[in-house]
């Protein structure tokens, strides 16, 4: 969220709007590969907020999100053999973590 003039506003929608275009009303910005840090221009799209929940959705999201966490737990399992720091573990750790409990809410 970010203050813009007075107001609170998620980061994503400022961020559509002042760069990509008008967001018609009903409607919210998304990231395509459900990774909220991922605020490239092509990673977002526009959705009227009732089709956000459909099973086609959230079918999606798992499976991208599953995607993710088997490369993710296939870099984790890939430490013993590589020279990373501590803090690059973490990260990897923390971002599996991450990926779960979103897995979690969409079930």
């Amino acid at each position: 969220m970010i203050k813009v003039n007075g107001k609170l506003t998620p980061y994503t929608r400022y961020f559509y709007k002042n760069f990509i275009g008008y967001i018609p009303p009903g409607h919210i910005v998304y990231h395509k590969d459900f990774d909220t840090l991922n605020d490239s221009p092509d990673n977002l799209a526009l959705t009227p907020r009732r089709l956000l929940r459909t099973s086609e959705n959230i079918r999606t999201a798992l499976s991208l999100l599953a995607e993710r966490a088997d490369k993710i737990g296939k870099k984790i399992e890939t430490i013993n053999h590589a020279k990373m720091t501590k803090s690059e573990i973490r990260s990897m750790y923390s971002e599996l973590i991450r990926i779960k409990n979103l897995q979690r809410k969409l079930k």
